[in-house]
C-alpha cells in the first residue's frame, strides 16, 4: 500500500494546512511537509498548536520552496498598506499572505517592506525522497507566483510526475511574464505526466 504524502508549500499561518488535514482526514499515518519563510508568521510554533490535536507526522520548514538550495530575497506584505484582509493576530503586519519572492517582480511589491534574505530549498530535492510507485504524493501551492519558474524546473528535471495531485492557486494576474495562456499550457503539460492538477481557492 502507498505511503500518502502532503507537501504543504507556503503554509502562511496553516489555514490552508487545515483545510487539506479535515479534507482528505489525514493521522499519524501521513508524511506531512510544510514550508513557509516568512519569519514574521512564525509558522513552526503556529502550527505546532494546529496540529497538536490531530497528532500529525509533520515536519516544518522555515523556508521558501525554489529552485535551489540557499538563500534568496523575499519581499513581506504590509497588511496596512495592502488592506488584503489578510489572517493577522495583531503582532505584526508583515506577515500576509501576498508576501513573494523578490526576484518575480510581482504588483505585490507595491505594498511590500524592502525584502529581507530568507532560506530557500530546491523542491526537487524533496520530490526526489518520494517515488511514485510507493508513495501517493499530493502537493498544495500557494507560493504568490513562484509556481510558474518552480514547476518548470520540476518538469525540467522530471521529478513533477512523482506528483499525483496538485492544488494551485495561479497568481498570473501578479507576473507580467504570465496570463491565462500559460497557466493553461503549463497545466495541459503537468496532465500529460499524469497528474490531477486542480485550481486551489
Amino acid at each position: 500500500m502507498k505511503k500518502n504524502v502532503f507537501l504543504d508549500c507556503g503554509g502562511h499561518y496553516g489555514e490552508g494546512l487545515m483545510e487539506f488535514v479535515e479534507k482528505f482526514k489525514m493521522d499519524s499515518n501521513w508524511i506531512i511537509e510544510s514550508f513557509e519563510p516568512n519569519p514574521a508568521c512564525d509558522y513552526n510554533n503556529r502550527v505546532s498548536k494546529k496540529v497538536k490535536s490531530h497528532k500529525l507526522n509533520i515536519t516544518v520548514h522555515k523556508k521558501a520552496v525554489w529552485i535551489y538550495d540557499g538563500v534568496i530575497a523575499f519581499s513581506q506584505e504590509n497588511i496596512q498598506r495592502s488592506n488584503s484582509k489578510s489572517p493577522n493576530d495583531g503582532t505584526s503586519t508583515i506577515d500576509g499572505w501576498g508576501s513573494v519572492i523578490t526576484e518575480l517582480n510581482s504588483t505585490h511589491l507595491n505594498y511590500c517592506e524592502p525584502p529581507i534574505l530568507v532560506d530557500c530549498v530546491d523542491f526537487n530535492s524533496i520530490l526526489k525522497k518520494y517515488d511514485k510507485n510507493t508513495h501517493n504524493v499530493i502537493v498544495k501551492l500557494d507560493i504568490e507566483g513562484a509556481e510558474y519558474t518552480l514547476l518548470r524546473h520540476l518538469i525540467s528535471n522530471k521529478t513533477a510526475s512523482n506528483i499525483s495531485q496538485l492544488y494551485v492557486e495561479w497568481h498570473h494576474v501578479d507576473l507580467e511574464t504570465e496570463n491565462i495562456e500559460t497557466t493553461q499550457g503549463l497545466v495541459k503539460h503537468l496532465q500529460g505526466l499524469g497528474i490531477k492538477v486542480y485550481n486551489w481557492k
